[in-house]
C-alpha cells in the first residue's frame, strides 16, 4: 500500500508500510484479502473507507472486518449495587465521549450490513463475549482510560474521586464484567465486477 517501505522484517521477509487510510491512494483490485482490526469504529469517513477497501480486492477477494460493539458491557458482579451503578455512569460516560470524536462505539454490530452495502456477498458474521476480571486486558484498558481521559471524563461531570473509585473496582477481585461483542464479519467481493 501507499507510504514510505521499510526494510524487510527479519523474521517473516514482509516489508511495511505505513499509510493513511482516509487519504492515501490505494491499488483497486489488487488484494485477495483485506483485513481491518478495530479501525473502521474510530473513523467518521468508515463507509467511505470501507467502499476503498471493498475496490482494493481482487473479484473474488475476501475482506475480513473485526470491531467492537462496546455499546453494552455490564458488570456481572461487583461488591454492592453501588459499585455497579458507578461502572454503568463510568462505561456510559466513556462511550458518550467517545461517540464526541466521532467514535461509532456500536460499530462491530453494524459491520455485516456496511459490508452488504459495499457490495460484499456472502458476508457471514461471528460473535464473541468473554469474562472480564481484574487480570483482564479489558479491565486494564478501561483503568488506563481513566488516567489518559480524566480531563474529558471530568469535563463530562465525574469527579477525581469517582475515577480513582473506578480503578479500585476494576481491581477488586470479586468484580467481574462481560467484554465488549467483539463481532469478526467476513465478505467476498463477487466475481463479476460491476
Amino acid at each position: 500500500m501507499g507510504g514510505r517501505p521499510r526494510g524487510p522484517d527479519a523474521r517473516t521477509g514482509h516489508r511495511h508500510r505505513r499509510h493513511d487510510i482516509v487519504r492515501d491512494p490505494l491499488p483497486e483490485g489488487e488484494f485477495d484479502l483485506v483485513h481491518a482490526r478495530l479501525l473502521l469504529r474510530l473513523l467518521p469517513e468508515r463507509l467511505a473507507v470501507l467502499d476503498r477497501l471493498v475496490r482494493a480486492l481482487r473479484p473474488g477477494g475476501i475482506m475480513q472486518i473485526d470491531e467492537f460493539d462496546a455499546a453494552r458491557a455490564p458488570a456481572l458482579q461487583a461488591p454492592d449495587s453501588a459499585a455497579h451503578d458507578l461502572y454503568r455512569t463510568f462505561t456510559t460516560t466513556k462511550n458518550r465521549l467517545m461517540s464526541g470524536r466521532n467514535v461509532d462505539v456500536a460499530w462491530g454490530r453494524k459491520a455485516a450490513g456496511a459490508m452488504r452495502w459495499a457490495g460484499l456477498v456472502d458476508v457471514s458474521s461471528q460473535c464473541r463475549l468473554e469474562l472480564w476480571t481484574p487480570r483482564s486486558p479489558g479491565l486494564r484498558l478501561l483503568a488506563h482510560h481513566t488516567r489518559h481521559l480524566r480531563d474529558e471524563f471530568v469535563r463530562a461531570g465525574m469527579t477525581d474521586g469517582q475515577l480513582a473509585d473506578v480503578r479500585a473496582l476494576l481491581a477488586h477481585p470479586g468484580f467481574r464484567a462481560c467484554s465488549y461483542a467483539m463481532h469478526s464479519v467476513q465478505g467476498r467481493r463477487p466475481k463479476e465486477v460491476r
